[in-house]
């Protein structure tokens, strides 16, 4: 209405002129002057609102018994979860569309009471820290990204833009360290692994055993191989047993059953198939071309 236009036209001048902004409040119509304690506490009250508009926003007092609902706390506590699963996964970008989830949640549940909202941000905040802690030590950077700095941000928050702001800040900057860690270990564990099947390929040996011996799950290994090798499991251990059954088969000292029971496997002719499917020719007929060659 004409009221609104000119306050926004207000507002508008002053961020223009003064480089700052302002919000405003519109209390219930009054009778007189007589009612402006009470629609003071209108304004004060409307300007709640801001916290989930933002700065520079015109409140109407009319608009908040409509605004506010009873808190949830069930579905925060799961957006939490799930956002704490993707950090530690190093997964930035579905840690960040979580956190937007809980931005949209937060707005649309428009909780009266601030202080909760920002006691779950400090709770979200202080558990991206001690999880980022648990990867990376407790070594600080000089960088605006150091959580620790962040927490008393939060106490300082009139809206919940700003909040915003910094969980996304702190969920990329720990996802970023984690996900670091991770390549980095990933690459450390696969370096072991490969030694340990280099040492061992010549046992029956499985991928249990592989990772019962490195103290990780089967899939997280199984899952690693084709990651960083572009290969599974089966046909990393496949390869190293065909090159060493190449080298003995150049020695005219071993036969093939020999050779396929040096190279950790017990039958003959599963041998020579595995050999063809690797090296397309049969065992006996690369070692015929070793003769020859």
């Amino acid at each position: 209405d004409e009221l609104q236009d000119k306050l926004n036209y207000l507002q508008q001048m002053i961020e223009n002129c003064c480089d700052f902004t302002v919000s405003i409040a519109i209390s219930s119509p009054g009778s007189g002057y007589r009612d402006l304690p009470v629609k003071f506490r209108e304004c004060t009250n409307a300007l709640e609102y801001r916290f989930y508009l933002g700065n520079n926003s015109l409140i109407s007092y009319s608009d908040m018994n409509t605004f506010f609902k009873a808190k949830d706390h069930t579905v925060l506590e799961q957006l939490q979860r799930r956002l704490m699963e993707q950090i530690r996964a190093g997964n930035q970008k579905n840690a960040l569309d979580i956190a937007e989830s809980i931005r949209s949640y937060v707005y649309e549940l428009k909780a009266e009471d601030k202080a909760y909202i920002k006691s779950f941000y400090l709770s979200v905040l202080s558990s991206i820290n001690i999880l980022r802690n648990s990867f990376t030590g407790n070594s600080e950077d000089n960088s605006n990204l150091n959580l620790t700095g962040l927490y008393p941000l939060i106490e300082a928050c009139d809206n919940i833009t700003d909040l915003h702001d910094i969980l996304n800040e702190a969920v990329k900057s720990a996802a970023e360290k984690i996900n670091s860690y991770n390549n980095k270990s990933m690459k450390h564990l696969l370096k072991n692994a490969v030694e340990y099947l280099e040492a061992h390929y010549n046992e029956p040996i499985t991928l249990n055993d592989v990772s019962e011996a490195l103290y990780v799950s089967p899939f997280y290994l199984s899952r690693m191989f084709k990651k960083e090798l572009n290969k599974n499991f089966v046909d990393y251990l496949n390869e190293i047993r065909i090159r060493k059954a190449k080298e003995l088969l150049t020695d005219a000292r071993y036969k093939t059953y020999e050779v396929a029971e040096a190279v950790g496997i017990s039958d003959p002719h599963y041998f020579s198939k595995l050999f063809k499917k690797y090296e397309g020719i049969t065992p006996t007929e690369y070692k015929d071309r070793q003769k020859t060659g």
